[in-house]
């Protein structure tokens, strides 16, 4: 799997081992197996993830936001990728507070795709403001008609 905001382990942590086992064992053998934890919960984090790079995609990009590790962003995931986990299917959620941390998550990435910074994020110097200009620094150069007046600016 790519690099995402949450891992597995994120997501069993906020599920417990009875939401995991509920949501991922779907044979109903007692155990989660690789193949299960893929299509349920790997799947899940996926999706999330994809969400969240679609809201901030005009801002950031989002390979260094995935590896940013920023905790918000973590959560994000983490609350997007549980409710996915448990409704498949139009499944009803289990729980309120699931569906309360989901449309929180969705306000938090309307937020995001308007413009919204992400909280704890260490955005990128721009690209040109890094870049040395080789045009000459003059004061009130427009004053000067655009350095058309006949003053000449030498160079080192």
């Amino acid at each position: 799997m790519a690099t995402e905001y949450c891992t597995d382990g994120d997501v069993r942590n906020r599920l417990t081992d009875n939401g995991r086992m509920w949501v991922a064992d779907r044979d109903q053998n007692g155990a989660v197996s690789a193949a299960e934890q893929a299509q349920n919960i790997s799947e899940a984090i996926v999706w999330a993830g994809t969400k969240i790079d679609a809201a901030i995609v005009n801002r950031v990009n989002s390979v260094t936001a995935r590896a940013s590790g920023n905790l918000y962003l973590r959560h994000l995931c983490k609350d997007l990728a549980v409710w996915y986990a448990l409704t498949p299917g139009g499944r009803e959620t289990p729980s309120d507070s699931v569906m309360l941390a989901f449309k929180m998550a969705l306000m938090e990435l309307e937020r995001l795709a308007g413009g919204g910074d992400i909280p704890g994020y260490v955005y990128p110097v721009p690209i040109n403001s890094l870049a040395v200009t080789r045009t000459p620094k003059v004061k009130n150069w427009s004053t000067c008609c655009g350095g058309n007046c006949g003053t000449r600016i030498w160079r080192r």
